[in-house]
């Protein structure tokens, strides 16, 4: 069984993907070890994405996020750090409905990539980290497509879809591609 959470379409406006950001940012932030607050620049919006530069204790991290079309409070957040290190993850605006546990799945589909497995971990209540490595590959080619579509499949077996518009990106994404290309 699949369910799509609150399955009427979301209406993203800017002050709703300014929090979202600025939420991700903060907690980002706070992981890194960075006090809160010193960002380079401000917020920008490219149609569904908002994206931020945020200074850290050694370097300069690039983030870009997007909501899900089911549930506004889901984004699909990427960053990179300033050695290429990309990171993405499905944030919560407060905390996922459902457990994810060592037998639960994460899927990625698109237009032109069947569903792939990632591993991937529930870090926090809000947040699911999925593994570097094997998004490092798939990145570039879901990056061109017009929606992905990620697959929670929770503790009880249930499974939780959330699709993301990708495009525009070019501005959005740019920096995370110029990184995350000179890391490759």
């Amino acid at each position: 069984m699949i369910i799509e959470p609150g399955a009427a379409a979301v209406t993203r406006c800017r002050i709703g993907a300014t929090l979202a950001l600025a939420a991700q940012l903060a907690f980002t932030t706070a992981s890194a070890g960075a006090p809160p607050g010193d960002r380079r620049d401000e917020i920008g919006i490219q149609g569904r994405w908002a994206y931020s530069q945020q200074a850290g204790p050694d370097a300069v991290t690039d983030m870009a996020t997007t909501p899900a079309a089911q549930d506004p409070d889901v984004w699909f957040l990427l960053a990179c750090s300033g050695d290429g290190r990309l990171s993405v993850a499905l944030m919560h605006t407060e905390r996922f409905p459902f457990e994810v546990d060592a037998a639960s799945s994460v899927q990625v589909q698109s237009e032109r990539l069947s569903r792939i497995a990632v591993v991937a971990e529930r870090s926090r209540p809000a947040q699911i980290v999925m593994d570097p490595s094997l998004v490092r590959h798939i990145m570039p080619m879901l990056l061109d497509e017009k929606e992905v579509a990620v697959f929670v499949t929770a503790k009880d077996g249930v499974v939780h879809r959330y699709s993301f518009v990708l495009q525009p990106n070019d501005v959005a994404l740019a920096p995370l591609r110029a990184r995350s290309a000179r890391r490759a």
